[in-house]
């Protein structure tokens, strides 16, 4: 398992405005939303629904823009911390490869090395399974 010490990433502030409009064709007028807030990085998502007279597509449709503020953020670990996370995250790989009723018995850290901003870790598991597979006995005459 790898774990970088520093990791950086984008985050969603919460902050963020929703704004509607009537497409006509080329042409989209607002509905209402009118406010154009500024932030330094935001991630915008559109929705598109046509409009349709029983079952005829109309060249009219409605969509919604949702803008959201983002934020780069730096996670930091300690090499402790580090050991601790990787040890995490190769329990839960393990066991989501493994059947349901699989237990993990004992792991063991074989190896443990920083380099490059990252901690690597060779760990052994004992693991308790029921690797037998039911087969039917076809009785040929």
């Amino acid at each position: 398992m790898k774990v970088p010490l520093k990791t950086d990433f984008q985050v969603l502030t919460g902050n963020g405005y929703t704004k509607h409009y009537l497409d006509f064709q080329a042409f989209k007028m607002p509905l209402w939303a009118f406010n154009k807030e500024k932030y330094g990085s935001k991630v915008t998502e559109k929705v598109e629904h046509p409009l349709y007279f029983f079952k005829w597509k109309l060249p009219l449709s409605y969509e919604k823009v949702a803008v959201r503020e983002e934020q780069n953020s730096q996670r930091v670990y300690s090499k402790q911390e580090a050991v601790e996370k990787a040890l995490e995250i190769g329990r839960k790989k393990l066991l989501s490869t493994l059947g349901e009723d699989a237990k993990i018995k004992g792991e063991k850290v074989l190896h443990q090395e920083q380099d490059n901003g990252k901690v690597r870790l060779s760990i052994h598991y004992q693991v308790i399974e029921n690797i037998a597979n039911t087969q039917p006995i076809i009785q040929g005459d």
